[in-house]
């Protein structure tokens, strides 16, 4: 009697498992969508001269965000979006 209890809470942890994994994807697309839209506003003011890309430069290097466990990712990120700002062609 407590195989088929087991199987069915084994069944019942995977489907909450899979639930919590398309609620993590949906996020994820969500904030990357979120972060594109924003350096592409970012790029387009420094292009316009409506703000100096140093300063915003300066910003992201001195910026502290702490992600516990994931710090090396915040540090490729930084040097990815500072890189992207240097590419940016003012008119």
């Amino acid at each position: 009697m407590e195989k088929p209890q087991s199987i069915n809470q084994l069944i019942a942890d995977v489907e909450a498992l899979k639930r919590a994994q398309e609620q993590y994807n949906q996020n994820f697309a969500n904030l990357v969508a979120r972060s594109e839209f924003t350096a592409g506003i970012i790029s387009a003011m420094i292009a316009d001269g409506l703000i100096k890309r140093e300063g915003i430069i300066k910003y992201v290097e001195n910026v502290e965000i702490k992600i516990p466990g994931y710090q090396s990712s915040v540090e490729g990120a930084r040097e990815s979006f500072i890189k992207l700002l240097n590419s940016v062609k003012i008119s």
